[in-house]
């Protein structure tokens, strides 16, 4: 089990216990190994209270399987994750079998809170988001990699606003599926 406080925490920490907690979500995905679990609190203080501010792209070249991150706020109430770049999604799912759970998504207008890929750069088939609400963003979930077997329970999707960034057609809704084929 790893625990990440985001912006109280550190990555030079071990990621073990709440006291040495990682500072960013992309950290436990860099060190991540099959079915590991993450408890993400956000910041405690300041203009980014309860949230964690980041866009996380698991390393391609690496292959953690079926892990799970799940928003752990005060009283069971979930976290809020913002993107921190304005046109990447808050995350790119590469690596399959990953839970997502329990999240306030803040996707910036041009692109989706979640983008899952299934291609040469990874597989995100069988991943699950659940109890999570989306606010903001061209789309809650962009499947347009194509994965496979996935879920979504329980979640909402609210002010969703448009058209994903570098498409050259228009799309908008709460998710997004764009393929061709199956690689």
């Amino acid at each position: 089990v790893y625990y990440v406080k985001g912006g109280n925490g550190s990555n030079s920490n071990s990621g073990r216990s709440w006291s040495k907690a990682y500072a960013t979500v992309q950290k436990f995905a860099d060190v991540a190994e099959d079915y590991d679990v993450c408890f993400v609190r956000g910041a405690v203080s300041g203009a980014n209270y309860g949230r964690i501010v980041e866009s996380v792209v698991p390393d391609a070249t690496k292959d953690s399987r079926y892990c799970t991150i799940i928003g752990a706020g005060p009283m069971a109430r979930a976290v809020g994750w913002k993107s921190d770049v304005a046109t990447n999604p808050c995350l790119t799912m590469n690596y399959k079998g990953w839970n997502i759970r329990n999240f306030f998504f803040e996707a910036p207008t041009g692109a989706a809170a979640i983008k899952a890929i299934r291609d040469s750069e990874g597989d995100a088939s069988d991943f699950v988001v659940e109890d999570c609400e989306f606010y903001t963003g061209a789309a809650g979930i962009d499947l347009s990699g194509a994965p496979h077997a996935w879920k979504i329970v329980r979640c909402k999707f609210r002010g969703i606003t448009g058209a994903i960034t570098g498409y050259s057609w228009v799309n908008s809704g709460a998710i997004i599926c764009n393929s061709t084929s199956q690689a």
